[in-house]
């Protein structure tokens, strides 16, 4: 795409899924919309009650980095410990 100069198909390329959409918006100060609000929370319910690790990190640090109200229904000591195992440095930290 970018070897053949096709900037037109960047925006089909780089599309973001509406829940990061919400998080790039409200972290930049914009307003995400009713849409986008919904899917975020749907996505932030499913994953975290969901078994993917990773995804669970993630969504942490985003509503982290929005001092999100939500972030009161994240465990960040089990999602730490579930992620990098009980000897890591991370979870010993955390003590």
């Amino acid at each position: 795409m970018w070897q053949n100069s096709l900037t037109e198909a960047y925006p089909l390329a780089f599309y973001l899924p509406p829940e990061d959409q919400y998080y790039i918006m409200k972290y930049y100060g914009k307003k995400p919309g009713i849409l986008r609000t919904i899917i975020f929370y749907i996505n932030t319910l499913l994953t975290l009650t969901g078994d993917n690790k990773s995804a669970k990190m993630l969504k942490w640090l985003q509503l982290e980095d929005l001092k999100h109200p939500l972030l009161r229904f994240v465990n960040r000591d089990k999602f730490v410990s579930d992620y990098f195992g009980p000897e890591h440095p991370f979870v010993k930290g955390l003590e």
